[in-house]
């Protein structure tokens, strides 16, 4: 596989929607969002509720495979140290997990391909790391989340390794 099919190629509708969401989560009330085109729809929920118990589930994103919502949890993103640029990260990560078939297979493998983009955005890469961690601390898959943070910590320093050859 070359390495332009191993990035994610987000729309433009869909980074402006996610660029402006990010930009305002912190003072939008919770409600229903979509993009200009109707394509994208966040839910900005206080919590997240399991769609057949109705209990909390324990997560701040959740997006359906079949539907393509994107559901946000306002109680997390108000409560840690997250930051818009890794919210932004979080909306385009959430797309890719539902409209590319490795994706939705395994995590790590979505945050290097999300991560792939996100560079050439000039968006920081240490808020959307800090992001990370912060939303992943304290969580019942804590192995799990050790192993894709390794693996955004090593993408970081590999492309910052490159930048720095390069100039």
């Amino acid at each position: 596989m070359d390495k332009e099919s191993t990035i994610f190629k987000p729309s433009e509708e869909l980074i402006a929607f996610a660029n402006e969401f990010s930009g305002n989560y912190r003072k939008l009330s919770v409600g229903t969002y979509s993009s200009d085109d109707g394509q994208f729809r966040i839910d900005y929920l206080d919590k997240i509720r399991d769609n057949v118990t109705g209990s909390v589930i324990n997560t701040p994103a959740n997006i359906g495979h079949d539907s393509k919502v994107m559901q946000l949890g306002k109680n997390y993103l108000m409560d840690w140290n997250e930051n818009s640029d890794f919210i932004f990260w979080l909306i385009i990560w959430l797309m890719a997990k539902v409209t590319n078939k490795k994706c939705t297979e395994n995590d790590t493998y979505t945050d290097i391909f999300v991560l792939g983009y996100y560079v050439t955005t000039g968006r920081s890469l240490k808020n959307m790391a800090l992001g990370f961690l912060d939303l992943s601390k304290n969580t019942k898959n804590m192995e799990h989340n050790i192993k894709r943070y390794k693996a955004i910590d090593n993408f970081i320093k590999e492309f910052q390794k490159n930048e720095q050859d390069a100039n």
